[in-house]
């Protein structure tokens, strides 16, 4: 039945349940996603089927009824944070992605590389937990650092939401990425058959890994909370709204950072 279905009602689900396509046995304990096929003609052809599940969750996060839910969950949001905004309790602001964004990469996922959904609906996310890890990754020079973010033994004075995708109309939000490490053989660290150890050459095949990224200049919208209705709360919101704007533009957000990933404007 689920085959049947242009688009699967979830891509999380699609990604880590749903899977269309498993890997197959290459040999013991070997296995690999790309198979080797007949065509009606007779002729062989090489499969990525882990690109294909890839490739259709990204066509899944990208339908109308998915933006549909996150415009929704934002409107949700702006409902009870307007009026903390008034009282200077609560801060949003919006930022894009300067070029691709990659979050969650290294997840538990049968097809090896993941992305973060939202687990109920299906939309791309930037988690809270990991916006005010970098935010705190640039305020550890600050001695208040501490009071502001809390530490295992106490809570602090500001909460940091998880981010909402804005997409505009005709902008995809999902797509699919490769990475193509030129020689796996040194990465893996094998050796030849006297013992020793191989050096990157170019008679190493290269090995594609493809991943979901979220799409360049794609808009999220933050958001930072008081966890109490204090003067302090208010200097500490502000401090820490400048904080993780510094993060989301310096340090970069999520996984490849050093190759330019998870930058934002």
């Amino acid at each position: 039945m689920l085959r049947r279905l242009q688009h699967p009602v979830h891509p999380g689900l699609w990604l880590t349940r749903f899977v269309r396509w498993g890997p197959v046995r290459q040999g013991p304990n070997q296995w690999d996603f790309k198979v080797v096929t007949t065509t009606r003609s007779g002729k062989q052809k090489e499969e990525d089927r882990k690109r294909d599940n890839l490739d259709h969750a990204a066509r899944a996060a990208n339908v109308e009824p998915v933006r549909k839910l996150a415009t929704e969950w934002r409107a949700r949001r702006e409902a009870w944070l307007k009026p903390l905004e008034q009282q200077g309790l609560a801060c949003r602001f919006r930022a894009k992605t300067d070029w691709r964004l990659a979050i969650g990469l290294a997840g538990a996922s049968p097809l090896e590389t993941n992305i973060v959904f939202h687990r109920l609906y299906g939309v791309p996310m930037l988690p809270g937990s990991g916006l005010k890890g970098l935010a705190l990754a640039v305020a550890r020079s600050n001695g208040e650092h501490e009071t502001i973010f809390g530490t295992q033994k106490a809570a602090g004075l500001v909460d940091v939401l998880d981010a909402i995708p804005i997409s505009p109309p005709g902008k995809n939000w999902i797509e699919v990425d490769i990475m193509n490490p030129h020689y796996p053989d040194w990465y893996q660290q094998k050796k030849d058959k006297q013992g020793k150890a191989l050096a990157p050459s170019d008679d190493q095949s290269p090995n594609p890994i493809f991943f979901l990224t979220v799409s360049p200049g794609v808009e999220f919208e933050f958001a930072l909370l008081c966890r109490t209705r204090t003067n302090e709360a208010k200097d500490a919101l502000n401090k820490a709204k400048a904080w993780l704007i510094e993060g989301l533009k310096t340090l970069g957000a999520g996984a490849k950072t050093a190759a330019g990933y998870g930058y934002f404007v």
